[in-house]
């Protein structure tokens, strides 16, 4: 009995990592057939666009390579792929790709609050504008996807945005 016993428990086993390690596992009292499936499937890439609250914080000299910096250990920390960053003096643009457990709302209110209160640290010239403790104008525009955002979405949602703050004297 105890031999038998063992060996259940050795198949048991033996199941279990066959699954683990990605070979098929249908168990004989079911139609239907699991397998270990990699993590990628259930990850959704996004191309995210924020700008500056204020039209004169341009994104230009050593914010630069702080930001790129921060959002790499931005995504390392929360376990998210940074697939592409650009940084133009209007606007902070990046794609990545994220567990679909993750909302856009949840990643980019992370993201907004860290790297706002990094810039307001490194960069206090930033804090005599703006009196918030967003760096960030109120609006993002995020696609689901890998493609960057054309330019010509950009200009218009940067436009958009700067007259809901009422800058509509503004154009890029």
């Amino acid at each position: 009995m105890e031999s038998d016993n063992q060996i259940d428990q050795d198949n048991r086993k033996t199941t279990y990592f066959n699954r683990f390690l990605g070979r098929i596992d249908k168990r004989p009292d079911s139609d239907f057939e699991f397998k270990y499936v990699d993590s990628n499937p259930y990850e959704i890439s996004y191309a995210c666009l924020l700008i500056p609250r204020f039209h004169n914080h341009l994104l230009v000299g050593d914010i630069t390579a702080y930001l790129t910096n921060w959002m790499q250990k931005i995504c390392i920390s929360f376990a998210w792929k940074l697939e592409m960053i650009d940084i133009q003096p209007a606007y902070f643009h990046w794609g990545m790709s994220v567990s679909m457990t993750n909302s856009p709302a949840q990643f980019i209110r992370n993201i907004r609050k860290s790297t706002s209160s990094q810039i307001f640290e490194e960069f206090p010239r930033y804090r005599k504008d703006n009196q918030s403790d967003d760096f960030w104008a109120p609006a993002n525009l995020i696609l689901a996807g890998k493609q960057p955002h054309p330019a010509p979405m950009i200009e218009e949602f940067i436009n958009i945005a700067r007259s809901q703050q009422g800058f509509t004297f503004w154009k890029r």
